[in-house]
């Protein structure tokens, strides 16, 4: 059986939109969806997105989805936004043209200042790298002098450090956007 992601390529003619977005406590930021999340329409789905999910529940923001349902469902539910800088899926994060990141994070920046969140959660580092417009150099958490669009910024660690460093992240996230 072929992996949906294989099926064609990159789903480069189908995009992810974003979900419903009302003011919250906290707002996810990533580069780009995925052509698995793109086939199923849910944020984050596929084995990296799966570790997020599984820090969100472990760690109390999230409860852990019935049969059916999806995660970003659950974040949404607990007033949470979530979105991509680009909305095309590609195989790669790395993938996403300087030209597309750029006016992602405009739209982003807008979707910031209309609802104002009490932050912004960069998922992946080259996400939260465009939005702030500099590089990071190994710095995770809260970026107390940083505010994008006037928001408090925050660097998750989650992805390929151990298990309990990205638990411990995801926890002083839930303190920094008092969810």
């Amino acid at each position: 059986m072929t992996h949906p992601s294989r099926s064609r390529p990159a789903a480069a003619d189908h995009s992810l939109t974003d979900p419903r977005l009302l003011p919250m406590p906290a707002l996810f930021a990533a580069g780009n969806p995925g052509a698995i999340s793109v086939d199923v329409r849910h944020c984050h789905h596929g084995p990296v997105g799966t570790r997020l999910w599984r820090l969100l529940v472990e760690s109390g923001l999230l409860p852990e989805p019935e049969p059916g349902h999806y995660h970003d469902e659950y974040l949404l539910d607990r007033g949470l936004g979530i979105t991509d800088l680009v909305k095309r899926a590609t195989r790669r994060g790395t993938d996403a043209k300087p030209e597309e990141l750029a006016a992602g994070r405009e739209r982003v920046l807008q979707i910031i200042k209309r609802y104002k969140p009490g932050v912004v959660c960069g998922v992946y580092k080259r996400a939260l790298e465009v939005l702030l417009g500099r590089s990071l150099r190994g710095e995770w958490g809260l970026l107390a002098d940083e505010p994008v669009g006037g928001v408090k910024v925050f660097a998750l660690r989650w992805a390929y450090v151990e298990w309990e460093v990205a638990l411990a992240s995801v926890r002083e996230l839930r303190r920094v956007a008092e969810v």
